[in-house]
């Protein structure tokens, strides 16, 4: 009796099926396990934005990039996002500030203004 007449079959990894069609379908999904994993081998490692799922090309270094700090920049999920707008506020806010005491012709700090003015007020009132 020879291995054609008994349907057995031996698959590339060693072992023996009695049915062609489950022989066919392991060897199948064995290759194909292994070129998924050949895949996954060859393949570098990909970086991705955590905050929006960015993805860049495999091999995409994960500091002192140009195109992260871009993205970081401009990512609208990124928790710097809020920080830089408060930050923006402030500048604005600062620079309004500054512009009145330009307008009013002072030389002197924010504070020290205040309290010049503060002082003449209460010395009015005396």
């Amino acid at each position: 009796m020879n291995l054609a007449e008994t349907k057995a079959y031996k698959l590339a990894d060693g072992r023996w099926v009695v049915d062609l069609s489950v022989a066919q379908e392991l060897d199948r999904q064995l290759t194909e396990a292994n070129e998924h994993l050949a895949h996954l081998q060859s393949q570098q490692r990909l970086l991705t934005c955590v905050y929006c799922g960015k993805e860049y090309p495999p091999g995409t270094p994960t500091s002192g990039v140009p195109a992260l700090t871009e993205h970081i920049k401009t990512c609208e999920k990124h928790p710097m996002r809020a920080l830089q707008k408060e930050l923006d506020r402030l500048y604005q806010e600062h620079a309004e500030i500054a512009d009145a005491c330009v307008t009013i012709g002072s030389d002197e700090s924010i504070p020290q203004y205040i309290r010049r003015i503060f002082k003449e007020l209460c010395d009015e009132r005396s």
